[in-house]
Parts: structure tokens; C-alpha cells; sequence
């Protein structure tokens, strides 16, 4: 049969892969995809990330039994999913597709809730790498893999911490202050005495 679309995603090495044989046709008839991530609130509308290990973070539109992921929100997606339907299939070339965009636009989802009324806002990231290695993750390795390096791109790339100046900084534009000393002298002194340029991360 003739093929009336194509989608390709390009590799570390420069190459190209064809993801079209891995979709089932109802994702390329539309002209997008959405990934839709959702994060709880307190009652004075702070963001509170998932802390809950066995919490289902994972959703294709309904919940997944999958727990492997340990995100901090909840997070939907057209996924192409195991034939119980409870998780995500880890050798389908979209839904790796899926998982480096997630990766690469989580910091930039992340750096819209910067700002001094949202001080959770950095907890909503990963404290940590997806895992890879393990005998119950080799079936979504290659999606933890991607992701991976979708997020470290981004983290290398995007300014996303805000400063005491109330404007977002790349990791290499910021200092952080473990004395407490900054909060009783200000941070402009602070960075002063220090003898560093660079900008204190926003404290409350």
C-alpha cells in the first residue's frame, strides 16, 4: 500500500529514522500530537509535586498500572500501549519519540511556573535520571534513554532558575546560598562579598 505520510526523528549520529511504521494510523491523520502534563495544587494554589511512589503517573487518556516512572505530575500522551493496556510499549519507535520530547520540553513547561509566588516550582523537575538499567526496566529502557536525553539537553541549554533578580538564569548564570547567610544581609551584598558575578537563586 501506498504510505500518505511520514514522520522521521533524527539520531545522536546525525541519521534519521523512519517512525511511520510504528504509528497506528489514527496518531498521523491529525496534524499534531499533544502531551499534556498536570500537577496538583494546595489550597492556596501552590503546585504540589507527586511525591507517592505507587501513585499512577502515567495516563493514555485513562490511567496506566505502569509505577516505573517516578515523574512529580501526572502526564498524558498518545501512547501506543501493551496489549493489556497497562503500560507503554518500550520498543515502539514513537512512543521513544515521545518520551525525548517530554525530556527536551519539560524545562521549558517547568521555567513558565517560575516566579516567587511558585516556590515548588523547581520540585516539579527530575531529582534524579530515568533509570536504565535493572531486570524489571529492560522492556522501557530505550523510553528512559530518550527521555534522558531529551532532559539533559534542555537543562544544559535552557534558563529556567529564577535569580533574586525575579529573571530566569541557565545553571551557570547562579549561585546558591546553603549558609542562610543572603536572607540576613541580601543578596546583593552577599554576591558582593563572595566576589561572584553570577546571580543567587530566588529565595523566599
Amino acid at each position: 500500500d501506498e504510505k500518505v505520510f511520514a514522520l522521521w526523528q533524527e539520531n545522536e549520529d546525525g541519521t534519521e529514522t523512519e517512525l511511520s511504521d510504528s504509528i497506528p494510523d489514527r496518531i498521523p491523520s491529525s496534524s499534531n500530537t499533544t502531551i499534556s502534563i498536570v500537577v496538583p495544587t494546595d489550597e492556596n494554589g501552590k503546585y504540589k509535586p507527586i511525591l507517592n511512589k505507587e501513585e499512577n503517573r502515567l495516563y493514555a487518556y485513562l490511567p496506566l498500572r505502569d509505577r516505573r516512572f517516578k515523574f512529580h505530575f501526572y502526564l498524558n500522551a498518545d501512547f501506543i500501549l501493551v496489549s493489556n493496556r497497562e503500560g507503554v510499549q518500550g520498543d515502539n519507535l514513537w512512543n521513544q519519540f515521545l518520551f525525548y520530547n517530554i525530556g527536551k520540553n519539560l524545562v521549558s513547561w517547568i521555567k513558565q511556573l517560575a516566579s516567587k509566588e511558585q516556590p515548588q516550582y523547581l520540585n516539579l523537575l527530575q531529582d534524579e535520571l530515568l533509570p536504565t538499567e535493572g531486570e524489571d526496566l529492560e522492556d522501557i529502557q530505550a523510553l528512559s534513554e530518550n527521555f534522558n536525553r531529551g532532559y539533559i539537553g534542555a537543562l544544559l541549554s535552557e534558563k529556567f532558575i529564577l535569580g533574586h533578580d525575579e529573571k530566569l538564569h541557565s545553571q551557570d548564570e547562579v549561585v546558591y546560598d546553603e549558609s542562610g547567610l543572603s536572607k540576613i544581609i541580601g543578596p546583593e551584598l552577599f554576591c558582593q562579598i563572595v566576589g561572584t558575578d553570577k546571580f543567587l537563586t530566588y529565595q523566599t
